[in-house]
């Protein structure tokens, strides 16, 4: 059940008080029965427009009455859930981040290693190279 059709319903019985009208002669005049008019007061039944047109004329009313302030439940409802939506998103995205940065740094040890073995090598080299030319001046 939408908030919505509780907004519109809410409206529809305050404005019947108002003109003094029971729910058995609306619904006669919409042409539905008394049980139906009443889950559309209570929200529990989806309103058409044709319906909601038919009432404004029987409560002597515009349309936008019934349903200007709904639009902007539902318009704040529809933002709220692209909020969640969006912090749903962030979240993940920051899990992802969080994961990328760990295999950063795994790199980054990894590359260390291996530099330091390089290093290591061509001190090898180095001496080996040493070694080599002071054999060759040594003979």
């Amino acid at each position: 059940m939408l908030h919505i059709n509780k907004e519109i319903g809410r409206k529809i019985k305050t404005k019947r008080h108002e003109m003094n009208y029971k729910q058995e002669f609306i619904a006669s005049e919409l042409g539905i029965s008394q049980s139906a008019l009443s889950r559309m007061e209570n929200g529990e039944e989806d309103i058409s427009v044709i319906v909601l047109l038919k009432l404004s004329k029987i409560l002597n009313t515009h349309i936008s009455y019934f349903i200007a302030e709904s639009l902007n439940v539902l318009t704040i409802n529809t933002s709220n859930e692209r909020i969640k939506l969006i912090e749903e998103i962030l979240s993940k995205n920051e899990k992802l981040i969080e994961q990328h940065v760990k295999v950063i740094k795994q790199q980054e040890d990894l590359i260390n290693e291996l530099q330091a073995k390089v290093a290591r090598k061509n001190k090898k080299i180095d001496e080996l190279k040493g070694n080599h030319s002071s054999r060759k001046y040594a003979k």
